[in-house]
């Protein structure tokens, strides 16, 4: 039987809310007391009295968030998800996927399943590997029925109006994936005045790649526009549509979400970016160091190109070499020109230089490591 888009949300100080997209016939009552059966064995028990049945046509949207070892910043995001102003025709249902087996998280998830006003799954994806968990995400929502997947991190917290941006952008540009600015925040930690120095570098440099992927993805883009998972919704149906997934073989170097960009590129979908729908990452103080960041880019690259390999074949060895050189030339660039571009320019020479040394380590057969360590709490 295909359940219809219905859903219930439970809300503070009693009563239910069943939105509902069914006729009032018999078969509506059949998955209205569905419904309520399955609120029950989650320990959310409808008060029937205050239950009101709206019928609307309701875009069902999954909130995916992939999680290892994090459950301080976990928590923080999912309770920034209960802070969302209403999304008219949005139904929202969250997916916690822990990368591990047995689950680390269940306790706290089942608690926070009796604070928050929406549905909170917990599953686990034994196989470490962020494509791993991220599959396990669609699948879910192919099989849920849902209208939307979204992804955002562990270690972010949303703006109160990041998910009726990204629907409302996704819906009237008729997109099948749209992206939004993520920004460094670290509110938590006391931070050193060179830490707190990197985080503002971070800041202009993030503002400034979205302000890039704005203007890319203005017009028809020729070329793959890459959309990060940090702040990322897709269309199911074209999930369905062209078997759509993240690649294993990126497991541990991250970058699987330019493959998947790249390959829906290629198989015609409509991208585009919101740039309200705005989501905060909270960079810990273990990441506020120039070894991170050259550790970091140096391991992206290195997962650029395995993305090259897998998608389009192996490049010449010279060719990758030349790139390598080029790419530490306008390193040097950036850091001569720091005095008159400004501090931002110091950011950008060391991710040059590390872009560089990942491109060699390529060549000699390194694999990357980038996601085999949690950085935070």
């Amino acid at each position: 039987m295909t359940i219809p888009p219905w859903h219930i949300r439970c809300r503070r100080g009693g009563g239910y809310i069943i939105n509902a997209n069914m006729r009032q016939n018999a078969r509506g009552m059949i998955y209205l007391i569905q419904s309520i059966v399955v609120s029950s064995r989650t320990r959310h028990y409808p008060n029937l009295i205050n239950c009101r049945v709206v019928m609307a046509g309701l875009d069902r949207v999954l909130v995916a968030i992939a999680t290892l070892d994090r459950p301080v910043l976990l928590r923080r995001a999912l309770l920034s998800l209960d802070n969302l102003r209403n999304s008219a025709g949005v139904v929202m249902h969250v997916l916690v996927v822990e990368n591990r087996s047995p689950l680390t998280v269940e306790t706290m998830i089942q608690g926070l399943q009796r604070e928050v006003s929406f549905p909170l799954s917990l599953h686990a994806a034994p196989e470490r590997g962020i494509s791993n968990a991220r599959n396990l995400a669609v699948d879910y929502a192919l099989r849920g029925g849902f209208d939307w997947l979204c992804f955002i991190d562990d270690d972010e917290e949303v703006d109160p109006d990041w998910l009726a941006c990204l629907h409302r952008s996704a819906v009237q540009g008729g997109l099948d994936l749209a992206g939004g600015a993520c920004l460094p925040v670290n509110e938590i930690e006391p931070l050193t005045r060179g830490q707190r120095f990197l985080l503002d570098l971070m800041t202009r440099e993030w503002r400034r790649e979205a302000a890039l992927l704005e203007r890319a993805l203005a017009g028809a883009p020729i070329a793959p526009v890459y959309l990060r998972t940090a702040n990322w919704m897709c269309r199911v149906s074209a999930l369905r549509r062209h078997h759509l997934r993240f690649l294993p073989e990126l497991n541990h170097c991250g970058g699987e979400d330019c493959a998947f960009s790249e390959m829906a590129f290629g198989c015609g979908l409509k991208q585009g970016f919101a740039p309200e729908a705005l989501v905060y990452e909270t960079v810990p103080a273990s990441r506020l160091n120039l070894g991170y960041l050259f550790r970091r880019h140096r391991d992206a690259a290195i997962g650029d190109e395995m993305r090259h390999r897998l998608l389009k074949g192996r490049k010449n060895p010279l060719r990758l070499m030349a790139e390598a050189l080029l790419t530490g030339g306008k390193g040097i660039a950036h850091l001569l020109g720091a005095p008159l571009l400004g501090r931002a320019a110091l950011l950008r020479a060391l991710i040059r230089f590390a872009i560089c040394a990942g491109k060699f380590a390529w060549l000699t057969g390194r694999q990357p490591t980038h996601y085999l360590k949690t950085h935070g709490f």
